[in-house]
């Protein structure tokens, strides 16, 4: 039971507020009440400075940056407005699409007047930033060991208890939920002995050393979420947040070296006179695209690729994240990218997708346009988009089949009996 703090309290007591069977004390929070009081920090500045100087070693453009400011502003930086800005740019231009995108929205709420909804939206897209990076993470990993997985049985020691949630959760996860499956997930590759499609991680144990800044991170952002509804319009309590999102990006400062390509259309190209080949056109997201723009490439290759695929690649590393996460406009033909991350299951009718974007949540569900058999059919042209979205789910399907030995489908709506069938 939630209790109220006590107004009547000597303040120098300090105000609690407590949450199940945890009590926290807000005043060690500097100047945290339960009203608005603006601050003198500025927001981002923390999360800019540590982020450009991890991701140095990326990018030989951040480290030019750095080594061109005047010895005078070299310890501080941070406090020129003009050097903040560049760094700020340095930083959405190098980090992957989805959490660049975080990033933008986080430094544009910073750069508002001070005011309650500011400081409430601030805290919001911190969090924010904070699932989706987990979720990018723990996504890029299922994927690449289903690949490990086809055709092979996991390790009798492995534990798919936790995993399995990823699958089967009729609601949305938590961002705690998304932290315990991401370590269960490292397990499983130490457990069956495959190798990470991130070679940047060295030290999958750094990941759950509850003392490392990886979990104090997460546990702090888990106390966060405890505090905010009773706590809301504390600039303060953002202050810890941004804290709390530079020390866990720090954990995942290599995404700043990869990119995300989503595969748009391939043509099988064959003329008189030349080999078969195949045309390849791509949209890359990010590196100073706006919104969902994107750039396009046109590559020709002598082998297909997935279909409708997501790639999360940098020079070393190439992970296809569908169909746990996919490019929306690729599937219903339209213009630019509007990429979307697997949110939730819709019972055994389909799957929930949260679009980045819009933050809007749009369910696909299952038709029944694809035949299980190879055999020619003839679709209208209304059922052409239904027919893709009915690979997305096949292919989530057999991902789960796969990984946790299930033999699940996805079942028509319309093919379902009535509850009145007896009648």
């Amino acid at each position: 039971m939630e209790k109220e703090p006590n107004p009547n309290n000597d303040s120098k007591k300090g105000t609690t507020i407590q949450t199940a069977d945890k009590i926290y004390n807000i005043e060690s929070i500097e100047n945290a009440n339960f009203g608005f009081v603006p601050s003198k920090k500025a927001f981002n500045v923390l999360l800019t400075k540590q982020l450009i100087n991890q991701i140095q070693e990326y990018h030989p453009k951040v480290k030019d940056f750095l080594n061109k400011i005047p010895e005078n502003f070299t310890d501080n930086w941070e406090k020129e407005k003009t050097y903040l800005n560049q760094a700020k740019g340095l930083v959405e231009e190098n980090f992957v699409w989805v959490i660049s995108w975080q990033l933008r929205r986080l430094f544009a709420i910073g750069n508002r007047t001070a005011s309650p909804e500011q400081t409430d939206d601030y805290l919001d897209q911190c969090l924010m930033t904070f699932k989706l990076t987990l979720q990018l993470i723990s996504f890029s990993l299922i994927a690449h060991l289903w690949d490990e997985f086809n055709g092979k049985q996991p390790d009798p020691k492995s534990d798919l208890k936790v995993i399995s949630s990823l699958f089967e959760s009729k609601i949305e996860l938590r961002p705690d939920q998304y932290v315990d499956s991401f370590k269960s997930l490292l397990k499983l590759y130490e457990v069956n002995n495959i190798a990470l499609p991130f070679g940047e991680i060295k030290d999958i144990e750094d990941f759950h050393n509850e003392d490392g800044g990886f979990m104090k991170a997460c546990n702090g952002f888990a106390e966060i979420r405890e505090i905010y509804s009773q706590s809301k319009q504390n600039p303060e309590l953002c202050f810890l947040a941004e804290k709390h999102l530079a020390s866990f990006l720090t954990s995942f400062k290599f995404l700043s070296n990869y990119q995300l390509i989503s595969m748009k259309k391939i043509e099988y190209d064959w003329q008189r006179n030349s080999e078969p080949r195949y045309l390849r056109q791509f949209n890359i997201l990010g590196k100073n695209t706006k919104k969902s723009s994107s750039q396009q490439l046109l590559k020709y290759g002598k082998e297909p690729l997935n279909t409708y695929a997501l790639f999360l690649r940098s020079r070393m590393t190439k992970i296809n994240l569908f169909p746990f996460i996919i490019d929306y406009n690729s599937l219903t033909n339209e213009e630019g990218s509007k990429i979307c991350l697997l949110n939730y299951r819709s019972e055994n009718r389909g799957l929930n997708y949260f679009f980045v974007d819009d933050e809007s949540n749009h369910t696909i569900e299952f038709t029944g346009v694809m035949k299980v058999d190879d055999r020619d059919q003839v679709v209208e042209d209304d059922q052409q988009q239904n027919l893709k979205f009915d690979i997305v789910l096949s292919q989530f399907i057999d991902a789960q089949n796969t990984i946790l030995g299930t033999s699940d489908l996805f079942q028509f709506l319309g093919a379902q009996g009535s509850d009145f069938d007896n009648l």
